[in-house]
């Protein structure tokens, strides 16, 4: 029978990729992370690769404390395609950040295990092999001796580079309505340092995801999704929805951790997002906008703007998955 049929293998798949999303816990630093997760949906779970009825481009763009000369800005591109019934999907990203001295380029490959558990809910395993590209830049900087001799500068300037390798995984289980799933990312933990016996190690990311979508009427869907994500000693939960009136969608999303003490040397990221978008054929366009609650006069807040390309289903031949994850708002 077409449902069943290798289940038993298919499970196994399944339950070892969510032992994988546990291992490790302790942690120092902090990934980029996106208002609109659901657009950047590759990165936020490798699982998701492929869940459309045929290919899926994206690309977006965050910048956090956009008045501020130290911003943060995080540039990102993702592509995944549907390999077909008992094939699964691949999928790839490409990320470019940018924070005052410091830049990171990252790169990853994935693919995901698909197979039916019904005829209408679907589960998929997935394994990501990613790389990092640190680099540490001084050149830019005017030290004091510069300016009162006019002179170049008696300190040692640092061009610093690193080179990261890196693993994670993810697990999803959809149907044409309700979409749940788990990640977790470094799970080979590298040494996120400038020094060769550095032991920075990068801590596990992990978080839990889900959401839905549905019909209220002919042109009006409610898409409620929410997150949370643990990142050693940062948490957060972002939680909000949707609505969507053919062909513009308004949402309203809060992240941060509710009448959680943030330690005063951490900033504290609770806010308010708006998003608003539009849809025409098989385009989507959003644009968010981050109101941190705290204070942070001078310094701006965070911006994010996407852009996905999502065509019908080219292929005729059958073998092919009918049912969209609804994680695609």
């Amino acid at each position: 029978m077409r449902y069943t049929k290798n289940m038993k293998q298919s499970i196994l798949i399944l339950l070892g990729a969510m032992l994988l999303l546990f291992y490790h816990t302790k942690s120092m630093a902090q990934d980029p992370n996106f208002t609109q997760f659901y657009h950047s949906n590759i990165y936020l779970n490798p699982a998701t690769a492929g869940t459309v009825s045929d290919w899926r481009a994206a690309t977006g763009l965050r910048h956090r404390w956009f008045q501020n000369a130290q911003s943060y800005r995080s540039l990102w591109a993702s592509f995944d395609y549907n390999l077909g019934e008992d094939k699964g999907g691949l999928g790839a990203w490409v990320m470019q950040d940018e924070a005052g001295l410091t830049s990171q380029t990252q790169a990853a490959l994935m693919y995901a295990y698909k197979f039916h558990l019904t005829e209408k809910w679907i589960a998929s395993a997935s394994l990501q092999a990613d790389y990092t590209f640190l680099r540490l830049q001084t050149s830019n900087l005017r030290f004091e001796d510069e300016i009162i001799t006019g002179l170049p500068t008696a300190e040692q300037r640092i061009d610093a580079q690193a080179h990261l390798f890196d693993m994670a995984t993810g697990v999803l289980l959809y149907n044409s309505t309700f979409w749940l799933g788990a990640a977790a990312h470094h799970l080979l933990r590298p040494s996120r340092t400038w020094y060769e016996d550095g032991q920075a190690r990068l801590p596990l990311r992990w978080s839990i995801h889900g959401g839905a979508r549905f019909d209220i009427g002919e042109r009006l869907r409610l898409s409620p999704a929410l997150l949370f994500q643990q990142q050693q000693p940062f948490r957060q939960l972002d939680i909000g929805a949707n609505i969507e009136i053919e062909p513009l969608f308004l949402g309203l999303w809060y992240r941060g951790i509710p009448l959680e003490t943030v330690s005063p040397r951490h900033i504290d990221q609770d806010a308010m997002a708006i998003v608003s978008g539009v849809k025409i054929q098989n385009w989507t366009v959003a644009i968010s906008y981050d109101f941190p609650f705290q204070n942070t006069s001078g310094m701006g807040g965070t911006y994010e703007i996407s852009l996905i390309y999502t065509p019908q289903s080219l292929r005729t031949r059958s073998g092919f998955y009918d049912i969209d994850c609804p994680i695609r708002f």
